[in-house]
Formats: structure tokens, C-alpha cells, sequence
């Protein structure tokens, strides 16, 4: 059964592997087959570990309420009679209800198909489908247009995407200035769909094979980010983070060649005081985007996207080594001027220095460590997408935690 794209490829997905069938009903793909319950997600999961049934697939339905049971068990039949035309082997239809099936367990049993229903002394009920053919009535029109991104994330995380939606109005409402070019898109949606990621510290994974104009789910997903994020405030000076490096990392900063963020990261601007890791990255940033307006973490974060490049400046061994790294614009190549070196070099030794006598007075910075504080290495590449705002992998990765 799970191998049927009929007929959940015509719903709604709420969430991985849950699909929205009418305003009351819910049809969820298991490894049994398919389970039709009510929206209201159920107290334990016991379906979830019916095993695999050789001799049967199975479209399950909820029993446990008396005044949606019948209506779910007629939809659970209907569902199977479409799919039975594919089917090879027998398709059975069954009620469960949790708490019945947890006091008193009982198996399925071996019942060849028939076209009767049938209630044993648990309250499950079964009915089985007839090995006549029945062709499942496919909707006559065209598929509906996918889902955008924005969509997709409301029907994945529901509440919390609409509050960033409402937060990101007021914002906007707030400061007129986000809203940026007026050919540009809708900044409610982008910075909504940015301050979600920042939020879930940047997991946002997106199922959808396509979302927008062309554009696969990932890549529009990494536009509305990459635009979201362009309409905050630039910050131009030092941020900081700190992480744990060895010999060979430090190497690598050391050839001089031009360091390319993988991935979204971000800084601080205050110092990295009482947190592990034997490596100050201290970067010299023009371009770097303050989050503080979004309200989604510490408010001297400053985050680069993936793609932003960083010529290496210095790297200073010691206790605590030291790395010094400038932010490049998009069509700038790193200057070899020394003088100019030499400059940065010391505006980043001297907030560096101020950051550790901060330490040095036992000031400990508070806050969670978020996968975003991760270093960009030399020679990294960014996959180029449609968007350059960096490939579907650098969005949804998982970063290493830092010390």
C-alpha cells in the first residue's frame, strides 16, 4: 500500500507523511498500509508499529470515537475500493481503536477477502474488499499548482509559522524601510519564513519537489532567506565566534586563499566571553546582516549567507588562538596592500583584546549556542543555484555545535 502514490498524491500534506482528506480526516501512510483517523493527532501511536503484513495491505480507520467511526470507516472503504484495481494481493479494511487493542490485544487473523463487515468482541471492526476490480474514481481536472513555500511551512509548523507571519506584518508596519524596492517580494512572507528558520536554528526541511516559478522547494526556500535576511540592517565592524580547531584547520587559514561560507553562520558583536573552544574567529564585516529586529535570539547576532567570501588576514597562535578574517563584496578581491592589512588586523586585535578583558573579569555570555556559530574554512565551494543564496544542503544542514 505505501507504495501508492493513489490516492494521497492528490492531498494535502501536512507533515511528513500525513495528508489532509476533507476538514475532519487525515489519511497517514504507515508501514502496514494507510490509516484514516481524525485530524486531532492521537494520544499514543500504537498504529505506527503494526508490522508489515505479507499476506494483506491494510487501510486502517479510527474506531475509537462512536460519532465519527462510521464515517471514517466508510472512508477508509471508499479509499480502498480506488486503490483495489492495483492491488495483487488481498486489501483489508480495519477498525482500530487504541485503548481496546492496549487491554485486550488480539491479532488480525488470516480472513480472505470478503464483502461483509464483521465486529469482533474488542470493538474492532473489519471489513474486507471483494476481489472484483473496482477503478478508483481519479478527479477529471488537473492537478492542483504545488504548494508554495510559504504554504508548505504553514502546513508544517501551523501556529508558529503564522505568528512569525503576524510578527513579520508589525515589523514591517514598524519600519517601512523593509519593505525595501517595491518591485521586490513580499518582505512579510521573506522575513516570516527567515525568522522561522532563525527560530528552529535553521532546520526548515522542505519536501516539495517544486515551489514558485521554476524553482525547486529548496532553492525557493533559499531566495526568500537570502532576501529576508538582505533587508535587515547592514553592520560594518568586528563580530567574533569562537570554536574548537586543529593544526591542519588553522593551516588552512594560513595559505591566504579566499574563504567561502558553505552555509549560513553568524557572529556576535560583543565577544564570545566564558565559552569553550580554542580558536577567536574575528571578522571585519560590510555586509553582515543584524537579526535583532527579528526577535529570534540574541540581539547582537550579525549572520552571512552561504556564498559570502573572506580574505584571511592573520592567524595569531597561541593559549587561545586567534584567526582574522575580512568580509569581501560580492566582485572584490582581497587588497595586497599591507598597509590596508595591517589596519584591519589591528581594528580586530583591539576588539579582541576588549572582548577577552571582558572574560578576564569573569563575564560569561548567556544565551543558547546555535548551529549557527560555526566557522567558514578556506576553499569551501557553495553549489551556485538560481537564487546564489547557496544549495538545498547548505540550507538544511545540520552544523556542528562549536565547544
Amino acid at each position: 500500500m505505501t507504495n501508492h502514490r493513489w490516492p494521497v498524491d492528490t492531498l494535502t500534506l501536512i507533515r511528513p507523511g500525513v495528508y489532509q482528506h476533507g476538514p475532519d480526516a487525515v489519511v497517514e501512510v504507515l508501514r502496514c498500509g494507510l490509516w484514516v483517523r481524525n485530524a486531532v493527532e492521537p494520544v499514543d501511536a500504537e498504529p505506527h508499529s503494526l508490522p508489515v503484513d505479507e499476506a494483506n495491505e491494510m487501510v486502517l480507520y479510527d474506531s475509537g470515537d462512536p460519532q465519527t467511526a462510521s464515517a471514517l470507516r466508510e472512508l477508509a472503504q471508499d479509499i480502498a475500493r480506488q486503490v483495489a484495481a492495483d492491488n495483487t494481493v488481498p486489501l483489508q479494511v480495519t477498525g482500530i481503536h487504541s485503548a481496546a487493542r492496549r487491554n485486550e490485544p488480539e491479532p488480525f487473523g488470516d480472513i480472505r477477502p470478503t464483502v461483509r463487515d464483521a465486529a469482533d468482541r474488542t470493538g474492532i471492526a473489519t471489513a474486507r474488499i471483494g476481489s472484483e476490480r473496482h477503478e478508483p474514481s481519479r478527479p477529471e481536472t488537473a492537478r492542483a499548482a504545488p504548494l508554495t513555500v510559504s504554504e508548505h511551512l504553514r502546513a508544517l509548523w501551523g501556529e508558529q509559522y503564522d505568528s512569525c507571519v503576524a510578527f513579520a506584518a508589525e515589523l514591517v508596519r514598524r519600519h517601512p524601510a523593509l519593505r525595501g524596492d517595491q518591485s521586490s517580494g513580499d518582505p512579510v512572507v521573506e522575513l516570516a519564513v527567515l525568522r522561522l528558520h532563525l527560530l528552529r536554528d535553521g532546520h526548515l526541511p522542505i519536501l516539495l519537489s517544486e515551489a514558485g516559478a521554476g524553482h525547486t522547494a529548496a532553492q525557493e526556500l533559499g531566495r526568500l532567506l537570502a532576501s529576508g535576511l538582505h533587508r535587515l540592517p547592514a553592520y560594518a565592524g568586528p563580530v567574533t565566534l569562537r570554536t574548537e580547531l586543529d593544526q591542519s584547520d588553522l593551516a588552512r587559514y594560513r595559505t591566504g586563499g579566499t574563504v567561502t561560507a558553505s552555509n549560513w553562520f553568524a557572529g556576535t558583536m560583543t565577544g564570545w566571553s566564558g565559552r569553550s573552544g580554542n580558536t577567536d574567529l574575528v571578522i571585519l564585516s560590510s555586509g553582515g546582516r543584524r537579526t535583532a529586529l527579528l526577535e529570534a535570539g540574541d540581539p547582537d547576532v550579525v549572520m552571512f549567507t552561504p556564498g559570502v567570501r573572506f580574505a584571511p588576514l592573520a592567524v595569531e597562535a597561541g593559549a587561545r588562538n586567534a584567526v582574522f578574517l575580512q568580509e569581501l563584496g560580492p566582485s572584490e578581491v582581497a587588497t595586497a596592500d599591507p598597509d590596508a592589512c595591517r589596519r584591519a588586523v589591528r581594528q580586530l586585535s583591539r576588539a579582541l583584546t576588549d572582548w577577552r578583558r571582558d572574560e578576564g573579569f569573569e563575564v560569561v555570555r548567556t544565551g543558547m549556542l546555535s548551529a549557527f556559530f560555526q566557522p567558514p574554512f578556506p576553499g569551501t565551494t557553495v553549489r551556485p543555484t538560481a537564487d546564489g543564496a547557496g544549495a538545498s544542503r547548505d540550507l538544511n544542514s545540520a552544523a556542528p555545535t562549536n565547544g
